[in-house]
């Protein structure tokens, strides 16, 4: 099983192909925290987790515990999907955030 920073690593060169920096401006955050992150030489927020598995539609439990696969399929705005399938995926993200907010929790219960 690979670490939180190695499974980031992965998805910034080789699924976004974007740099540390590029993904800092996007995110509006330091491009020198993004490098820790990436490095593993800093924890990543709750907030970053967050903000990254939303912004670039990617699977918390992926990108935190190395479960499932990468992307959280987008319906959203294709034109031969219709509104409740549109409101399916809505709910199914939220839950994807959901989910991956209790595992922060606990695991900033259990080692904070």
């Amino acid at each position: 099983m690979k670490k939180f920073h190695e499974r980031l690593d992965y998805f910034l060169k080789n699924v976004l192909k974007l740099s540390n920096n590029a993904v800092a401006k996007e995110l509006k955050i330091n491009q020198g925290m993004v490098s820790q992150y990436v490095r593993g030489s800093a924890k990543p927020t709750v907030l970053f987790a967050i903000s990254f598995c939303t912004h670039y539609k990617i699977s918390a439990n992926w990108l935190l515990l190395d479960v499932g696969s990468i992307r959280i399929e987008e319906t959203i705005g294709r034109e031969d999907n219709s509104s409740v399938k549109c409101l399916q995926e809505k709910k199914e993200i939220s839950k994807e955030i959901e989910s991956a907010v209790g595992v922060l929790k606990n695991i900033c219960e259990k080692y904070l």
